[in-house]
């Protein structure tokens, strides 16, 4: 968007708009009782799933490249529209932070880390957290700090630069720090060097360049950052996969897998799918919770059947030339450590309730991050 578009009356307005709801919700929200957020993200998300027309389409598409006809058109509807609603969870309880502490967090969530002795090896010598967009990823973040991890949050400026102040404000209370992309590589890498943490986003797509990889995502090929790994391989790091998962009566599991090691893989591209494969398998189980009203598969690889993939999907020479120097890996649709099978939400009394025995949106009007158009946030960023 040029400099001039950006000065047009109704952006004014809008900007003005944004930064006012968001100054009211930072005084609102953390007011309320966390229950009151349950019961109010429901009523946001249907609203930001009605009122997104755009992302209530990509939501459809993406649900129908991803599952077929294993999943009803039904069932998409009602998984789209509990996206939204998990989405706007997250946005509710970013906001509710001021309310949160070492001393009560473990009263909303619960550490499920599933092999300790190789998590106290990656923390002793600094690791590389990744997560994806998935469940309260933000609380993730957040809460990792009260287990004595503090990271530095790449986060991209907002369009509406009067955003990025609070939500910078958000995500360092807990003692993170926040930096801007253009500090990002040289800063993550002093921070590793001295033993320190770092965390990443890995789900969305991003440029076919140096940086990316095109990995088998629910079996379509997509592209999306391999930072995490080029670190790991750079520095001899351990990466860390975890999950913010939703469970009946609001709490979160956060559950931990085994670190991964640069020197289990060939090179950074396994790595990077290796990742993606720890996440998969749940996401597939519980698909309601990750936002599919972003576009994961923006690119046409060349020879596939356009119907294969999403309607948005287009063909891109640099896509095909970096697949080309990829092998495919398409992984494993059965979830290896879950105890339920998916169930649409709707066949419980909430999403989280048609889970209760797992033991372990952003609107088209809202505000949206500087880079990547209508992302929530770059593929290894938070916006």
């Amino acid at each position: 968007m040029s400099r001039r578009s950006r000065n047009t009356p109704y952006l004014r307005a809008r900007y003005a708009v944004e930064h006012a709801a968001l100054r009211c919700a930072a005084a609102i929200v953390p007011a309320l009782p966390f229950h009151a957020l349950q019961a109010l993200a429901p009523l946001l998300g249907c609203l930001a799933h009605r009122i997104d027309r755009r992302g209530r389409s990509t939501s459809a598409e993406n649900l129908r490249a991803a599952f077929g006809e294993s999943l009803s058109l039904a069932a998409r509807r009602r998984v789209a529209r509990a996206a939204y609603t998990s989405l706007s969870r997250t946005m509710l309880e970013l906001f509710w932070n001021r309310r949160l502490s070492a001393e009560n967090h473990e009263r909303y969530i619960r550490w499920n880390i599933l092999h300790p002795a190789s998590y106290e090896a990656a923390k002793s010598q600094g690791a590389i957290w990744i997560t994806p967009h998935y469940g309260n990823f933000e609380w993730l973040a957040f809460m990792a700090a009260y287990r004595g991890h503090q990271f530095p949050i790449i986060a991209e400026n907002f369009k509406n630069p009067a955003l990025t102040p609070i939500f910078r404000n958000l995500r360092e209370r807990s003692g993170h720090s926040v930096i801007a992309q253009e500090q990002a590589l040289s800063r993550l890498l002093r921070h590793l060097r001295r033993g320190g943490h770092a965390a990443l986003l890995t789900d969305l797509t991003v440029k076919p360049d140096k940086a990316a990889a095109v990995i088998d995502c629910f079996g379509l090929r997509t592209c999306v950052t391999r930072l995490h790994a080029l670190l790991a391989f750079r520095l001899g790091a351990p990466i860390i996969p975890a999950l913010s998962i939703p469970e009946a009566g609001g709490r979160y599991e956060f559950r931990v897998w085994p670190a991964l090691q640069p020197s289990e893989f060939p090179d950074e591209n396994a790595m990077t799918q290796a990742c993606w494969n720890v996440f998969e398998p749940v996401i597939r189980e519980q698909p309601e919770f990750w936002i599919w009203m972003y576009k994961h598969w923006r690119h046409l690889p060349q020879g596939t059947r356009s119907s294969r993939y999403p309607a948005y999907a287009n063909s891109s020479r640099p896509f095909d030339r970096l697949d080309a120097s990829t092998p495919s890996e398409t992984p494993s649709a059965k979830p290896t450590d879950s105890k339920t099978p998916f169930q649409p939400p709707g066949a419980a009394s909430s999403p989280a309730a048609a889970h209760s025995e797992h033991p372990n949106p952003q609107p088209e009007a809202g505000p949206q991050p500087e880079a990547g158009g209508a992302d929530p946030s770059s593929a290894s960023s938070i916006p």
